[in-house]
């Protein structure tokens, strides 16, 4: 007998808002989560070595009407650097997926749809031609909920909320009419107990977010640091170039009296007309490098106002500050602790390790077969409403063990591999960045802790310099000497004071630069 079926099928999904079943099985699950799954805590370790204070709106707007001191600087750099705006924005995105994260052990509830036409046709062999026989008219409506659970098992359950057939057979005198209603529940657990199995592998997704998290709220704490080492090595640097303005204009108003003593002493005939040109060459000389002092020290505010976030054309000036070398105890050993536990880069380095070893077990277990157990429990209830009386009622509980492996899957294989390999280039990474971090503060440690005689020394050529200069010009006031053994002094003097300014300011950038290393709050 030839058959025919023609049917038209249309789906509805929708998510329903909460199950008070589910949504309590779900929190018992969250609050009994172990230790690795836990919202990640934040950085206090860094957070309560930072000690730095964060300027208000109102605070800038105060501080920028008077001179800046260091700590105004700093203040406002941590509320407006546009750096340290997009890490605290990278730290936030990441806080959001982590929560997000928590949502797959929230269940997921489902509604679901469904309307079926079906008619069949049949022969008539006294007619020879098809005749309807069953028209059948179903419509369902079905309510799913599927829960998540941390040991990689899924328990999803279906419930008939709405379910109606209508079947016609033909011919009416031999059937009728008849209007069925099912109503089925059906409740399935699948655990793995290979591929997918464990808190770890089944729970990586929520680790992985964990573990981004932590990432960048050290990068956000590396970040801090930066701008603080940024900020300083800024603010002394405008404080140098300032100082030598200083220095250099009294080195022109000292050129300027030169040139002046010299043409006194031409007219005495104490000296001769290439006395005087020597001596107008280097004013013109020190009063070119005096405007080119000016232009470096507008170019450093303008970094140092870069780096504060606020408006270039800002007109700012720094409080009156006297730099010199404050020599403290350096303990090189405490130092490289301290950095070894403290520093972010270190510490974000390290939570790249553990997101490393994370995927190479995601990966190491996705080669291994999958064998998993499953029961079934479902129960269907069949009434015909035209008869009003129940049809049937049945219960089926099952039990069972599934299990397949893919002998040919390299794929799978070839990624492990690369999981592997990244896990020890992590590794490698993270040693090879203590050591170099190590490498930077000891050099530094030692450079602090001759900083004291480098400065006896400098200050004492200054001296001699000073002594020189005195003794130069008097005896070409008294026509001794010419004025070039003046200039020769002045210039050392120059130097002298030149190079103490620099000293002391990469002496200051050294202590800003060994702080953000060991990631502890010490002294400007």
């Amino acid at each position: 007998m030839m058959m025919k079926r023609n049917t038209n099928r249309g789906l509805v999904t929708a998510l329903v808002s909460r199950s008070g079943l589910f949504v309590l099985v779900s929190a018992m699950l969250m609050a009994s989560m172990p230790a690795w799954a836990k919202a990640a805590e934040p950085a206090k370790k860094l957070e309560a070595n930072f000690r730095y204070k964060t300027y208000s709106d109102d605070e800038i707007q105060a501080a920028l009407q008077r001179p800046l001191t260091l700590e105004d600087c700093l203040g406002i750099a941590l509320s407006k650097n546009l750096t340290l705006k997009q890490a605290e924005k990278d730290f936030a995105r990441a806080q959001a997926t982590h929560s997000g994260s928590w949502g797959a052990y929230l269940p997921l509830l489902t509604m679901e749809g469904l309307k079926t036409n079906t008619s069949e046709e049949a022969p008539d062999d006294s007619l020879n031609l098809f005749r309807e026989q069953l028209f059948r008219n179903e419509a369902r409506v079905i309510a799913k909920a599927q829960l998540y659970i941390p040991t990689g098992a899924t328990v999803v359950a279906t419930r008939d909320i709405f379910r109606d057939v209508r079947d016609t057979r033909l011919p009416l005198e031999d059937v009728g009419l008849t209007k069925l209603e099912d109503r089925e529940f059906a409740l399935t657990i699948t655990q793995p107990l290979l591929r997918g199995f464990g808190p770890v592998v089944a729970n990586n997704r929520i680790i992985s977010a964990s573990n981004l998290r932590n990432l960048q709220d050290n990068a956000l704490h590396n970040q801090k640091w930066l701008v603080i080492y940024q900020v300083k090595r800024a603010f002394y640097n405008v404080l140098v170039q300032r100082e030598l303005l200083k220095v250099n204009e009294a080195t022109v108003a000292s050129d300027s009296a030169l040139v002046a003593a010299s043409e006194a002493l031409v007219l005495a005939k104490l000296a001769s007309r290439r006395d005087v040109l020597s001596a107008q060459i280097r004013y013109d000389e020190d009063r070119a490098a005096l405007i080119n002092g000016y232009n470096d020290y507008q170019s450093t505010l303008d970094i140092l106002k870069d780096l504060m976030g606020i408006p270039l054309n800002a007109t700012i000036s720094l409080a009156e500050s006297s730099l010199e070398f404050t020599q403290s105890a350096v303990n090189e050993e405490k130092l490289v602790r301290g950095a070894m536990q403290n520093n972010p880069q270190l510490r974000s380095l390290s939570y790249l390790v553990r997101e490393a070893k994370l995927q190479r077990s995601v990966a190491k277990n996705a080669i291994l077969p999958r064998l998993d157990v499953y029961g079934t429990y479902s129960k269907v209830r069949s009434s015909d409403l035209i008869a009003q009386k129940e049809e049937a009622r049945t219960g089926v509980l099952q039990a069972g063990l599934s299990f397949s492996y893919n002998f040919l899957h390299r794929e799978a294989a070839g990624q492990a591999e690369n999981a592997e390999l990244a896990m020890r280039q992590q590794e490698e990474r993270l040693l090879n960045a203590q050591r170099q971090i190590e490498l930077s503060i000891r050099d530094i440690a030692r450079s602090l802790s001759n900083s004291e005689k480098e400065a006896a020394a400098i200050k004492r050529s200054i001296e001699i310099a000073e002594q020189k200069l005195d003794f130069a010009r008097t005896m070409f006031n008294l026509g001794r000497a010419s004025n070039l053994d003046v200039t020769d002094a002045q210039e050392f003097l120059l130097r002298a004071k030149t190079l103490y300014l620099r000293k002391l300011v990469s002496f200051r950038i050294a202590q800003a630069l060994l702080e953000t290393l060991t990631g502890e709050t010490a002294t400007p």
